[in-house]
């Protein structure tokens, strides 16, 4: 498989404090992979590094060989919708990603809109926590890109909200795309992602395919990440 995202001796400090440490990371086109860890383990940071949203760091990343900072119009990173105002209809928010962002593709938009059952009319503070949560995939898959960063999409998601997201998940993303997901339900995901990366204290413990976890070592993903976590 051709490798899409190529993170090379990553280091990253903030305040004199060590937040990633030496990451290497891999992962080919094709591939849905989940980042675990404990929170404050850096997987926020290391989305924003990768999205160049963070600067000051040290090393490389190669995204479909490209190694410097034109990557980020290669990357669709899930926005926490700060910028906007809760009085802000969905429509008004939608139209300004399609002003902003050249590769934002407003037909896929409304296709997802309407896979999610969210209204175009709705005000962004009108949102329970899961149609906000959905109206961000939407936002981020909406765009053509080569890598698709989540970040905790499925956090404090009630149980049918998450299964609808879970679907998007499967039905939009293509052959030639990557989706990296940081999640805490990595057990609800288990069956639909294809390899998983593992942190802890800032560094990669392990990164593994889900099918060898299951084969060589006979376990989940999540009884994985116990054992590795508790290795290292």
């Amino acid at each position: 498989m051709e490798t899409g995202l190529k993170i090379d001796n990553i280091n990253y400090q903030k305040l004199n404090k060590k937040i990633l440490t030496d990451i290497n990371i891999e992962i080919p086109l094709g591939q849905l992979v989940v980042l675990l860890g404990e929170n404050g383990v850096g997987k926020t940071t290391l989305m924003r590094i990768i999205s160049d949203l963070n600067k000051g760091y040290t090393g490389t990343i190669n995204l479909n060989g490209i190694t410097d900072e034109k990557r980020k119009m290669l990357v669709s990173y899930s926005d926490s919708l700060l910028a906007f105002n809760n009085r802000d209809t969905l429509g008004h928010i939608l139209n300004f990603y399609q002003h902003a962002y050249p590769n934002f593709k407003s037909q896929r938009a409304q296709e997802l809109m309407t896979f999610m059952n969210l209204n175009y009319a709705q005000r962004l503070g009108e949102l329970s926590k899961g149609n906000r949560e959905k109206f961000v995939i939407v936002l981020t898959l909406s765009r053509k890109a080569v890598l698709y960063l989540l970040d905790e999409p499925l956090s404090g998601i009630d149980i049918f909200s998450r299964d609808k997201i879970i679907s998007s998940l499967i039905k939009w993303i293509d052959d030639d795309t990557i989706l990296l997901v940081s999640t805490h339900h990595v057990n609800e995901l288990e069956q639909i992602i294809d390899s998983a990366i593992f942190l802890k204290n800032g560094k990669v413990i392990a990164q593994r395919d889900v099918e060898s976890i299951r084969s060589d070592d006979g376990l989940s993903v999540q009884d994985y990440y116990r054992q590795v976590h508790l290795e290292n």
